[in-house]
């Protein structure tokens, strides 16, 4: 909790522990064998012969809710890494009470990425959310708040084609800024004008035990694309197998993320403007 290594964000912040699995992008999830080695996660996993899987079982952790509050200095936090805020095991009720921490530590960016992107389009359109969060907020002695929340960037992981349903999905939620994770990119695809939704995007490749190859190309076709319809750009890394057409780049950094060893039209590195203004 706190301090991260991840590229993109500055800090981690998990008021949720816990998941399961959805798609192909979660076959090697970091977070499962990240949990099993930490006692405050047991029961979470299971161990299987392919190492440990969430068991879908989730947990609240209300004392870690002001978190935020305590780091004065503005970060970029990515929320429930350890989880999906909108898994359909959590309540709305702690989502709402997630939600409002957020709008008082305003000084932050708060990057939420999910793979339940119909329950999150559900969540931030449906009037009642509103109603609920400004109750509560109220209750908390915050009179007015814009929303959607200004500091609060909405995104889903897109792993491949099966998975840009969810992009349809995110571009009709209510969101001040939207945003996708392509990682791990383990299969080409095409957003077309689905672009035209975004604000950032996020290429990388697997890493870790079983990591499955990504091919250069699919990254490169993401980045000119994105950057066509002027969304800003980030490649966190090419993975332990990334390939250019059919050679291996052999890198020594085993998660391939150091830029100097990368093909130089893939170094980029590209924020939006903070809190999506």
């Amino acid at each position: 909790m706190g301090e991260t290594k991840i590229e993109w964000a500055e800090a981690v912040w998990n008021p949720v522990r816990g998941c399961s699995l959805v798609s192909a992008g979660c076959t090697n999830c970091y977070a499962m064998r990240q949990a099993r080695r930490f006692p405050a996660y047991a029961g979470l996993t299971r161990l299987t012969g392919n190492g440990p899987v969430w068991t879908g079982e989730v947990r609240f952790v209300p004392e870690m809710l002001d978190y935020p509050l305590k780091l004065r200095k503005p970060h970029r936090i990515f929320v429930n890494s350890m989880s999906d805020l909108f898994h359909e095991a959590i309540p709305d009720s702690w989502i709402d009470r997630i939600f409002v921490k957020m709008i008082r530590a305003s000084h932050h960016t708060f990057m939420v990425l999910t793979k339940r992107a119909m329950r999150m389009r559900t969540y931030m359109n449906y009037p009642r959310t509103l109603e609920r969060i400004t109750k509560l907020a109220k209750s908390e002695g915050i009179q007015s708040f814009r929303w959607p929340i200004r500091n609060v960037w909405l995104g889903v992981s897109v792993e491949d084609e099966k998975a840009v349903v969810r992009v349809v999905q995110l571009g009709q939620t209510r969101a001040a800024l939207r945003w996708i994770s392509a990682e791990p990119l383990i299969g080409p695809f095409k957003l077309d004008r689905l672009w035209d939704y975004l604000d950032f995007a996020i290429i990388g490749g697997e890493s870790g035990y079983g990591a499955r190859l990504m091919q250069l190309d699919w990254a490169r076709n993401l980045l000119r694309e994105g950057q066509e319809y002027d969304v800003k750009m980030f490649v966190k890394q090419l993975g332990a197998e990334p390939y250019d057409g059919r050679n291996r780049l052999v890198l020594s950094d085993s998660k391939g993320g150091d830029m100097d060893e990368w093909p130089i039209d893939l170094r980029v590195r590209e924020y939006p403007n903070v809190n999506g203004s």
